[in-house]
């Protein structure tokens, strides 16, 4: 049998389908660019010319210019070109089709052309070259509005404008569909982005927890728990920066986790919705959309609904005097009173309504040699969810009815007095926002 081109061309395409059959199930979108560089000086000569490019095309075709491949033709786009993109092209494998052309048959597109080298004969100690024919890759550039229905494309940049100059510029947000995040600048970018806006996040709420002290409020556990979450992917995003190498989609799938579980603690639902999905073709509108849902998520303002107000007790008048700095309180706030004292609880329950006295600081000495009712304390069968607990304690709500209350927004602060003895008196007053 005489060995015929069929035979090595067979041979080649069993190869490479057997690689690509075997390693494309390895991993999703495994095809994109590795590294990329442009021709800076190029542009402003209003070409568009490759530099080095390494890449697998979505065929699965390696490309690795210019050590194995040679660059493709500098391309100079119209002046009229605007806001369009521009691929590294390489024609498809077709059926009965010609896949490789000399020079001189420049009126016949192939994938290969045919170049004469000298390779040397590597088991020979001396010189043994010989010219052998080899398939050197037909790549092109082509823009947007170029006919590429028949080649095996990647994006690769896109046209802002074409200056008056002939200058050419490119989009500097854009995102190659790319195989390693380590080479692309961008996506690089918003991993140490995303990893500082988590510690930052991080730090202002462990500084609040412990301002606060240990209360157990919903809010309090709140913040614990976002904390907790916070500092779960903080190091993921730390590791990631110090990784030789990682998929776009592996980073996508971590930012979408994090902007799902974020979700819980800063969407009104409590569940994530419209969130982006992962286009491997436009990853530009991909991470721009997923960035804008993490700075939004982690730069959302948490105000805690409950409000600590502390007393500041005198006892010469034996009066406890709390100071609401914030007016607005008294109107979209429920005031609540926890008390505690060493006495029976049910007994703690129904004689301090009766006896203390509440009411604005301008008034209180009038409310208690008078014996004039003041803001009526109600008792509450629970603590409000939204403060903490504490065993013991008996909770009231300020009845913000009558014209008493209504003085409370000029007064300088609210006053209590006991109106009876309760050894080891405690007392907490809280404002929750509605």
């Amino acid at each position: 049998m005489f060995l015929r081109p069929q035979h090595f061309q067979q041979n080649d395409r069993y190869l490479e389908s057997l690689i690509e059959n075997r390693c494309a199930p390895l991993r999703p979108y495994s095809w994109g660019i590795d590294e990329l560089h442009i021709n800076q000086e190029a542009l402003n000569l209003g070409k568009i010319e490759i530099e080095k490019c390494k890449a697998i095309l979505p065929d699965g075709t390696t490309i690795n210019i210019p050590a194995g491949d040679a660059p493709p033709l500098p391309i100079e786009p119209d002046k009229n070109t605007k806001d369009e993109n521009f691929y590294l092209c390489l024609l498809e494998r077709r059926p009965n089709a010609t896949e490789a052309s000399r020079e001189e048959d420049s009126d016949h597109a192939a994938r290969y052309g045919i170049e004469v080298t000298d390779v040397r004969d590597a088991s020979l100690p001396e010189d043994s070259n010989a010219p052998i024919e080899l398939g050197r890759k037909n790549l092109v550039i082509l823009t947007e509005s170029d006919e590429r229905t028949e080649y095996a494309c990647i994006g690769i940049g896109r046209i802002i404008e074409v200056r008056s100059d002939k200058r050419v510029v490119l989009d500097d947000t854009f995102i190659a569909p790319s195989l390693d995040c380590i080479n692309d600048q961008k996506l690089k970018g918003y991993v140490k982005e995303v990893q500082g806006l988590l510690k930052q996040r991080a730090e202002a709420i462990a500084v609040r927890l412990g301002a606060e002290g240990r209360g157990g409020g919903t809010a309090q556990v709140e913040d614990y728990m976002l904390l907790q979450l916070i500092n779960g992917y903080e190091p993921l995003f730390a590791h990631l920066e110090n990784l030789p190498s990682f998929h776009p989609e592996a980073l996508f799938q971590l930012c979408l986790q994090l902007a799902g579980e974020l979700a819980t603690f800063t969407s009104k639902d409590h569940r994530p919705s419209g969130l982006p999905q992962y286009v491997h073709t436009d990853l530009t509108t991909t991470f721009i959309s997923m960035m804008e849902e993490l700075r939004r998520s982690l730069g959302v303002v948490f105000e805690h609904s409950a409000q600590q107000i502390p007393f500041k007790h005198y006892s010469k008048v034996g009066i406890n005097l709390a100071i609401v700095n914030d007016k607005s309180l008294f109107s979209n706030a429920v005031f609540v009173l926890a008390v505690k004292a060493d006495m029976p609880t049910e007994k703690l329950r129904s004689q301090f309504p009766l006896q203390a006295k509440v009411g604005p600081k301008e008034v209180m000495k009038q409310l208690i040699q008078s014996q004039l009712p003041g803001i009526e304390l109600e008792a509450l069968a629970v603590a409000p969810r939204q403060i903490p607990f504490h065993s013991g304690f008996s909770y009231f709500e300020l009845n913000k009815r009558g014209d008493m209350w209504k003085k409370m927004s000029t007064s300088a602060g609210l006053g209590l007095h006991p109106g009876g003895k309760y050894p080891g008196l405690e007392l907490e007053l809280w404002a929750i926002r509605g």
